[in-house]
């Protein structure tokens, strides 16, 4: 992979996917640290901002054309362990991409009905310009996983929506 630094000496740092997230000129061991520093401000962990389900979010998810998540949490371990693997910094950079919704699960309550959810956690990667039910559904995640399932149901959903918006 040619990384074209474009005034040596330089710092290029990558990502795990190998994507460039900080570049800097160094000229000395603390300019060089600096340098890693920045890079990795960049890729920490973030908090989620997670707001409550509603037909109403769905609906402005849809205009603004993102993907929709919706996490089913009965705040039992499992369920806390999901959503902190939610904000590793390998899924960062999709967060912007994202609307992060979030209802605390009640057996055979009305929305996990309409979504056909029977137990928590359970992670739903939603297509918004469908209409609300299972069949908007793009992926179902049961159960404790890590991230780097999410990430893959990350990154199908919004293939998904990149294919149908062209």
């Amino acid at each position: 992979m040619e990384v074209g630094a474009k005034s040596p000496p330089e710092i290029i740092i990558f990502d795990g996917d190998g994507e460039e997230i900080h570049r800097q000129g160094v000229r000395d061991t603390a300019s060089v640290e600096d340098a890693m520093k920045r890079g990795m401000d960049k890729y920490v962990p973030r908090e989620i901002d997670w707001e409550e389900y509603s037909p109403e979010r769905l609906i402005e998810a849809r205009e603004s054309e993102s993907l929709v998540v919706i996490a089913f949490s009965d705040g039992k371990k499992s369920s806390v362990y999901n959503l902190e693997a939610l904000e590793n910094r390998s899924l960062v950079k999709l967060h912007d991409q994202i609307t992060f919704l979030k209802v605390d699960f009640v057996r055979k309550g009305h929305v996990e009905t309409e979504w056909k959810v029977g137990s928590a956690p359970t992670i739903l990667v939603v297509d918004p310009r469908k209409d609300p039910g299972y069949k908007a559904i793009i992926s179902k995640l049961q159960g404790k996983k890590s991230w780097r399932s999410f990430k893959k149901s990350f990154e199908k959903g919004l293939r998904v929506l990149a294919k149908e918006l062209k």
